[in-house]
């Protein structure tokens, strides 16, 4: 949740392409967030560092108030929890 809370306030995040944080990003404008892809060590280093340089050489701009996600993760956890409420009162 760290990478939808830097991303709503607009600041960038650079993120391994793996896991949830790729998934959160596509949410927001891609030009806020880097998804690096892990391969070897120092491959990964590297690629971080040149996702961090370009976002220090290209800062985006400061925003004046949040950015909202392209859908609601209140709405998606809501529906999660149902979800799972419905598992546990009608087990299979």
């Amino acid at each position: 949740m760290c990478v939808a809370e830097a991303l709503s306030l607009g600041t960038p995040a650079v993120c391994l392409r793996r896991g949830g944080p790729p998934e959160i990003a596509k949410d927001w404008p891609s030009d806020l967030s880097a998804c690096v892809l892990s391969t070897t060590r120092e491959q990964t280093v590297r690629r971080m560092a040149v996702a961090i340089d370009g976002f220090l050489h290209s800062p985006p701009p400061v925003l004046q108030s949040a950015l909202l996600p392209r859908r609601s993760y209140e709405t998606e956890i809501l529906h999660a929890y149902d979800v799972a409420a419905d598992r546990i009162g009608n087990p299979k």
